[in-house]
């Protein structure tokens, strides 16, 4: 199987997508938005509390029937990006790899597998990656919220920092003198 660059095969089809995605995010956005714009996080409220005039409630009783009356105007558009979307999905090269273990008439016949060794087991080839993993909720804000988070932008920009920052960062070797002269890495 070869990595495709493009999930999609034509110039049509990829322009379609877009088309497709630039009609639904608006309707996207603005959900994201009027429910972010309702649920408050922990400090949000105690902001509140302390103040009652602030300019957060104002904010939310502004900005919430905003928020729907234009969510209700993208709404059509959004259902007709989604029309254009769904059957683009048919056609969509993936991006998925998966490995199959060779069928038993090939394993007996001595055939070699996906990978060249015949065993159909996956060798090393010289090559080494990373792999980090991090609980993040990284949702959009709304979801976020749900959570008693905000600023998922900042989070995701901060969190990217710290993985470069992380990945740059020199390998540090401690040696340790003792009878067995081993080194801890």
């Amino acid at each position: 199987m070869v990595l495709h660059t493009t999930p999609y095969s034509s110039a049509c089809l990829h322009f379609l997508d877009g088309l497709s995605w630039s009609l639904v995010f608006p309707c996207y956005w603005l959900l994201d938005r009027l429910l972010a714009s309702c649920v408050a996080t922990s400090l949000e409220k105690r902001q509140r509390s302390q103040d009652p005039c602030s300019f957060l409630t104002l904010c939310v009783l502004i900005a919430a029937p905003l928020y729907l009356l234009l969510l209700l105007v993208s709404l059509p558009f959004a259902l007709l990006g989604f029309i254009i979307w769904a059957p683009l999905q048919a056609v969509r090269q993936p991006y998925l790899y998966t490995y199959r273990r060779p069928d038993k008439n090939q394993a007996e016949q001595g055939q070699a597998g996906p990978s060249g060794t015949g065993t159909g087991e996956w060798r090393l080839q010289g090559r080494s990656f990373c792999f980090c993993s991090a609980n993040v909720c990284l949702l959009p804000d709304s979801l976020a919220r749900f959570n008693n988070l905000s600023n998922t932008q900042r989070r995701a920009r901060e969190v990217g920092k710290r993985i470069r920052n992380g990945a740059s960062r020199p390998q540090i070797k401690i040696y340790i003198d003792s009878p067995t002269n081993t080194s801890i890495r």
